[in-house]
């Protein structure tokens, strides 16, 4: 089985998330004490209450040090990995799970990443909206209702979130509902991955500047600049990366251009493996998020049925 690691951003957490894994499994519980050891608040404690809402500033490092810990548990079962790929801040993930970046270093990439965003996010206030088609024209379109919005997130055929000014975004929800498409606004601090989020990525290409980079072990390929990251690129494509749009549906389409016929998403919720199947019919997918669902993709694995 040649397959893929995925890992999520924010939006895919769940109060509790990882809890079984950490009173059960060592591999694990060993990666969240790490983390544990070098943030400033209690994680297994707020892994384990979710009070996400409240501490925007400990989710983002949260995530990481909890998604880690998933490819870990997943890595000592099934065989190695073909390639790694994440999505917005998942790409912190997949690089420290790929080797090239350490633990230590990357929750203190997220730390600073969280705070160059909020203080972006202040300067220049947004939203998002998400629009139900992956029609590039009408996309296009839609942008030109208004000088202040992008393109963002590129999830599929059937899928684009726009970022832009709350003002900027309710004008091309008006003109994309008279053309007959849905929207969904959403409920986010900011526009991000859009040139609302420029002003982080000087103090995020400082913090980059501090820390070791290697060539990963594993391909981990980005969503934005649609290559694998490499020693010589991290610093420049993770700078970039937060004003810049994700085009998710494109890795898909690599990864199965490179062999890859299954992708196992490591998180509490099946965010980017339904997105998966929309992109690609004929992908396997599959999500990791407590033990009964690493046996059963254990027992793919190995050629048992499920029952």
């Amino acid at each position: 089985m040649r397959f893929a690691y995925v890992f999520n951003g924010q939006g895919a957490e769940v109060p509790g998330m990882g809890i079984d894994f950490y009173q059960n499994t060592l591999i694990f519980k060993e990666i969240i004490d790490r983390a544990d050891a070098v943030l400033d608040f209690d994680l297994p404690q707020f892994l384990a209450t979710g009070d996400f809402a409240a501490h925007p500033d400990a989710l983002q490092p949260a995530l990481v040090a909890y998604s880690v810990a998933m490819h870990e548990v997943a890595a000592a079962a099934l065989p190695d990995e073909t390639a790694l790929a994440g999505l917005s801040l998942g790409e912190y993930s997949a690089l420290i799970a790929g080797g090239g970046i350490s633990l230590e270093d990357g929750l203190k990439l997220v730390a600073a990443r969280g705070k160059a965003m909020a203080a972006a996010c202040q300067a220049h206030p947004g939203s998002m909206l998400a629009v139900m088609t992956g029609d590039t024209a009408v996309i296009a379109a839609a942008c030109q209702q208004a000088s202040d919005v992008w393109p963002a997130n590129y999830n599929g055929p059937k899928q684009t979130v726009l970022a832009g000014s709350k003002a900027g975004l309710a004008q091309v929800e008006a003109w994309l509902s008279d053309q007959g498409v849905r929207t969904v606004p959403l409920k986010v601090a900011g526009g991000f991955h859009s040139p609302l989020m420029a002003d982080a990525q000087p103090p995020l290409r400082a913090a980059l500047d501090q820390v070791h980079v290697f060539d990963p072990a594993t391909p981990v390929i980005s969503t934005t600049a649609l290559e694998p990251f490499s020693a010589e690129n991290m610093r420049s494509i993770l700078a970039a990366q937060v004003a810049e749009p994700t085009k998710f549906a494109d890795v898909v389409r690599q990864l199965k251009a490179a062999g890859i016929d299954t992708v196992i998403e490591l998180g509490p919720k099946p965010v980017l493996s339904k997105m998966i199947k929309r992109i690609d019919r004929s992908m396997t997918a599959h999500l990791i998020s407590n033990a009964a669902s690493l046996n059963a993709v254990i027992d793919l694995n190995n050629g048992v049925k499920a029952d």
